[in-house]
């Protein structure tokens, strides 16, 4: 009986196909998946049994990994995962021709990451590829490269996820259930980006032409209120730079997933720093 943990030491043959590259070049972008993304992306119409199905042959020959937490985080407490996250193996690298594209992937932060990167693939189901999704993993590289033609530059706050659609680019901080210093720390950090958002060290270092707002998505409506509440009270710079919003878990087979959809996804997101509701649909409304 082979286990689901232990790659065969002889995999079946595999044959690959344009699509199967196109899932390990996604799997490289984005850092870390589940297969229902995989589905979205790449196999409308087919189950979500025969998509697990040709991942585990993507794993079996090494193109993609796929580790199993003993426990993830959902909304109603920690439960056995059920199902696989996927990244990029070693064939995967190098079909891509980047080794150094290999994310790393932190149990304890799964559910965070998870949450990013289910707002960039419904961004990716709503654009199409006119919208440019950039995973964490992707700033912090960007942030490497500015280092290296700017030495000098200032510590620099990067991004849980990042995005640009035409109507501009987005920062996006996911906000935790439990954070160190709790809501007043994450309003330090959003003082920290209007800072260098002021003098032009954001869009220097992640090329971005103009900075929309920084979306900051919390675990609960409440949450995102009081946090609002905070930042309306205390912040002095910037205050139109910040949107304030909430993921939401729904478990799946013990894999945290948020609300964002392919429709939903550009319907009324958040609200100002005053209480305006914003949208990514209604450019009208920044």
């Amino acid at each position: 009986m082979t286990s689901r943990l232990v790659r065969p030491r002889n995999p079946r043959p595999i044959a690959l196909t344009q699509r199967d590259r196109a899932v390990v070049e996604d799997v490289a972008h984005f850092g870390v998946v589940t297969a229902a993304h995989i589905r979205a992306l790449h196999f409308a119409g087919i189950g979500l049994r025969a998509v697990q199905s040709r991942l585990r042959r993507l794993f079996e020959h090494r193109f993609l990994d796929r580790l199993f937490f003993p426990r993830v985080f959902a909304a109603d407490g920690p439960r056995e995962a059920m199902t696989p996250v996927y990244c990029l193996g070693r064939r995967g690298a190098a079909l891509v021709g980047d080794d150094a594209i290999r994310a790393h992937v932190d149990a304890a932060a799964l559910q965070h990451d998870l949450v990013g990167v289910d707002l960039l693939v419904a961004l990716r189901l709503a654009h199409g590829r006119t919208a440019v999704t950039e995973p964490e993993h992707v700033l912090w590289r960007r942030v490497a490269v500015a280092r290296t033609a700017e030495p000098t530059l200032p510590r620099v706050v990067v991004p849980d996820a990042a995005f640009t659609i035409p109507e501009g680019s987005f920062a996006v901080e996911v906000v935790r259930a439990s954070v160190r210093g709790g809501n007043r720390s994450v309003v330090e950090k959003l003082a920290r980006y209007a800072s260098l958002h002021h003098t032009g060290v954001l869009a220097r270092v992640f090329k971005w032409q103009r900075l929309r707002a920084v979306l900051v998505l919390t675990p609960t409506p409440a949450r995102a209120s009081q946090l609002r509440a905070l930042a309306a009270r205390t912040l002095v710079h910037g205050r139109f730079l910040f949107w304030f919003g909430h993921w939401q878990l729904r478990p799946r087979l013990g894999v945290p997933v948020t609300i964002f959809g392919r429709d939903s996804i550009t319907t009324a997101l958040s609200v100002s720093i005053t209480g305006e509701p914003r949208s990514l649909s209604h450019p009208h409304h920044v």
